[in-house]
């Protein structure tokens, strides 16, 4: 059987199909990511802020893109993993702690950029309920 036979018999029939083996992926992590869940619970704290604050509609825009962005980068960080895991076969391997490392850092860029982006939008909102209560 040729490589692209056996990939191929790994592919999507359908759309609904697709989209079962994404939301199951999303599951997964979900129930094994202690991170991922983390970032699921500061998103729901982060939607709650925006109610209480009314922000403006290009601020829902750029924080619902950061949440998505950043629980993104740490599915695929959690992706990455698992494969380094995989083809280390459970034995420590200096390039797959290169690959973890390096996808770690992605998490950690991704979590700063979004971390600014939050306080930009809610600093004002905090400030001027501490001048006006």
């Amino acid at each position: 059987m040729s490589i692209h036979s056996q990939l191929s018999s790994y592919k999507s029939k359908s759309l609904r199909q697709s989209l079962y083996y994404a939301m199951d992926g999303l599951r997964s992590v979900l129930r094994t990511e202690r991170n991922f869940r983390t970032h699921v619970l500061i998103a729901l704290l982060v939607t709650g802020a925006g109610f209480f604050f009314h922000i403006s509609r290009l601020e829902w825009v750029l924080l619902i893109l950061c949440m998505a962005v950043m629980m993104a980068v740490e599915a695929l960080n959690t992706a990455i993993e698992v494969l380094a895991d995989a083809f280390s076969e459970g034995q420590y391997s200096e390039p797959a702690k290169r690959v973890k490392d390096i996808a770690a850092g992605a998490c950690l860029l991704a979590a700063i950029g979004v971390a600014a982006s939050g306080i930009i939008v809610f600093l004002p909102y905090m400030l001027a309920s501490l001048k006006h209560p």
